[in-house]
């Protein structure tokens, strides 16, 4: 081979080889021997399996495409390379024209091996999407563009009361009734020109009962046919129903993968590509991982929720970049790791929990400011892949949005907070009475001491008035503070500094009372993020209580004391607690101790001062418990997070 021929064969990039017709190795290109490991003295004269098969004895005549050969071919050959199966695409074309039987010969070859590996990856996958089909709580069918239904799943069987036979093969309008009928009346270029449409309708049963349903209709151009999903809406909350039924799904698609191979190239086709329109058309938010955290899947609906197209995110790392700021593990990630103390330490105040329906998944529920026009509340579920060895190859996630839930329940809240108010007005209008009868006096002995110009009884009469004043200020403010959503004005606070300006104020009424107030305040603790008027009502009105406890209710033995302890827990920012030595809470004032405005103080009390303490720490993140047993006095805690809930 003169050096124009030798740089052309050298620069091309597959590997190549020129072979005699006895499947000689006459020489090779620095594509093959870089390839192959090999030196060009290494390899002129040796024959090709030795070579690439590592073994001395020769092919058949049948299935060497040089040996007796006179015509140009293809062939697709796999072998073992470094200790891994490889699959190559030879092309083999004779050099002299016409062609003998001994002729020289040029091999060159492809490295398919991805193709092949994704082939048999897409052959896996379309049967558990079939078995996805069949499998499915929602009702599923395929039907033709005349309305004939082609498939159906168990699920619409049963819902429709008929077995599979009786509805395949049959039109669609058979089980509809009214204007939906008529959606199914042949021929349906209606609906393949919207493409995808969703219907409220009523189907018809076997029994001959209607039963509402929704239905998404999409046209599947690649395949030719239309899919439906119905869905009961007469059974349970759509929410509820929703949540309940992808988990189920999500159980039967981790336990049910296949590795049986399909027959028929076009079938598996066919297969995938109606699978995957089915996954598509999902309303459900996913995206899957594989073993090295990289994006494998994501649908459109995730798509949708987050703003950031598939093709940005398949086949990177990113996936955390639509929910965070800063790149962090995903719940996914550390599921597919088996890193619970990662789990715990960064979900822990998400409502995290283990899944019931799939071992080694976890639930969590979290708001995302950064999602959509105002941030999006959604339910997290992040599910091992795992293979039948029980090695997890991936992970899938799913998302559902909890916004509307979260708007329902502060509305509930509130009404049920607006009723309570209502309820008490009754009770409250008997406290202001006397209040305003303290008013009464208190002008009165003004009037007095005016006529008598007498200042001393002047100001007896004066703080008489300043104390009613300061009641009706309190109940107004309780008020306000339970029956309106708010948002916490945080600053970082020295939890010790506030304890001490609380028993500071507090002391007077203590010492008339006859109760000691003792502090065991933690040293070295950092100051915490917090509405500092807000928890200073809150410990005001613990330590108030705690105070009334001994000296309304009495105390088993000895003098009353009330002592304020504060420490920093593992995973809270600060803990405050209140304790006493007063007679305890009985069982029945327990259950209704932060409810309805309960009060143990009769006429001294107005059962605002607990709900009102309950909604501030909440609307922190924190949480307020108690421990009380008859005889053994009660202990308020209050703890507050590290830092402000997103």
């Amino acid at each position: 081979m003169d050096t124009f021929n030798r740089t052309i064969f050298d620069s091309l990039i597959d590997p190549a080889l020129i072979m005699d017709g006895e499947g000689r190795i006459k020489n090779a290109n620095v594509a093959f021997m870089q390839c192959f490991d090999a030196g060009i003295d290494d390899i002129i004269g040796v024959h090709c399996y030795q070579l690439l098969f590592d073994r001395n004895i020769a092919c058949e005549k049948d299935s060497c495409p040089v040996l007796g050969a006179v015509e140009p071919g293809r062939n697709e050959y796999h072998f073992s390379r470094n200790g891994a199966e490889v699959f190559y695409e030879v092309d083999y074309r004779p050099l002299s024209v016409p062609p003998t039987l001994n002729s020289n010969w040029l091999l060159t070859m492809r490295d398919v091996s991805v193709r092949r590996r994704l082939a048999l990856e897409v052959e896996k996958s379309e049967k558990k999407y079939k078995d996805l089909f069949h499998n499915a709580t929602e009702g599923l069918a395929l039907f033709s563009d005349r309305g004939v239904v082609l498939e159906c799943n168990y699920s619409l069987a049963r819902l429709l009361g008929y077995a599979r036979k009786d509805i395949e093969g049959t039109g669609m309008g058979r089980f509809t009734t009214g204007y939906a009928r008529k959606i199914f009346e042949s021929p349906l270029d209606g609906l393949k020109t919207l493409g995808f449409v969703s219907v409220e309708m009523e189907m018809l049963k076997k029994s001959g009962g209607k039963i509402p349903v929704e239905a998404d209709i999409n046209w599947l151009p690649y395949e030719g046919v239309f899919r439906i999903m119905i869905r009961d809406v007469t059974m349970k909350k759509k929410i509820e129903w929703s949540r309940r039924t992808y988990s189920e799904m999500l159980e039967r698609e981790v336990e049910t993968r296949t590795r049986e191979l399909k027959e028929s190239e076009q079938e598996m086709r066919h297969q995938k590509n109606t699978a995957e329109g089915i996954l598509r058309g999902t309303p459900i938010p996913m995206f899957v991982l594989d073993r090295n955290h990289r994006v494998i899947y994501w649908n459109r609906a995730c798509e949708k929720l987050t703003g950031f197209p598939s093709r940005k995110l398949v086949g990177t790392d990113n996936h955390w970049k639509p929910f965070y700021p800063h790149k962090r593990p995903m719940l996914a990630d550390l599921v597919m790791e088996r890193d619970l103390d990662a789990i715990m330490d960064l979900y822990k105040d998400m409502n995290l929990r283990a899944s019931t329906f799939i071992e080694g998944a976890y639930e969590a529920e979290h708001f995302f400011p950064s999602l959509g026009p105002g941030g999006i509340y959604l339910h997290i579920n992040a599910a091992p892949i795992m293979d039948d060895t029980g090695k997890i190859q991936g992970a899938i996630v799913t998302y559902q949005d909890l916004s509307e839930i979260h708007r329902l329940q502060k509305e509930k809240e509130q009404a049920e907070r607006m009723a309570a108010i209502g309820r008490t007005v009754a009770g409250l209008a008997h406290y202001i009475k006397n209040v305003l009868t303290g008013l009464d006096g208190g002008a009165y002995v003004i009037n007095s001491a005016i006529s008598k110009r007498d200042l001393d009884l002047v100001e007896n009469g004066w703080n008489m008035v300043e104390r009613n004043i300061e009641q009706i200020s309190g109940i107004v403010s309780d008020m306000l503070i339970y029956s309106r959503e708010r948002t916490p004005n945080y600053q970082m606070t020295c939890p010790n500094e506030l304890v001490s300006e609380v028993l500071e104020l507090i002391y007077q009424r203590a010492k008339l009372a006859g109760v000691s107030l003792e502090r065991d305040l933690a040293t070295g603790l950092e100051p915490v993020a917090m509405d500092r008027t807000g928890i200073y009502r809150c410990l005001l009105n613990l330590v108030t209580n705690a105070v009334d406890a001994c000296t309304l209710e009495g105390i088993v033995h000895g003098k009353g004391i009330v002592r304020v302890k504060t420490d920093r827990p593992a995973g809270w920012g600060v803990r405050f607690q209140v304790e006493d030595n007063g007679t305890g809470i009985d069982e029945a004032a327990r259950e209704r101790l932060f409810t309805d405005f309960f009060t143990t103080k009769g006429y001294k009390g107005t059962g605002l001062g607990l709900p009102v303490t309950d909604k501030i720490v909440r609307e922190h993140g924190g949480r307020i418990i108690f421990d009380s047993q008859p005889g053994s006095g009660t202990t308020f805690s209050l703890l507050l997070p590290e830092s402000p809930p997103l």
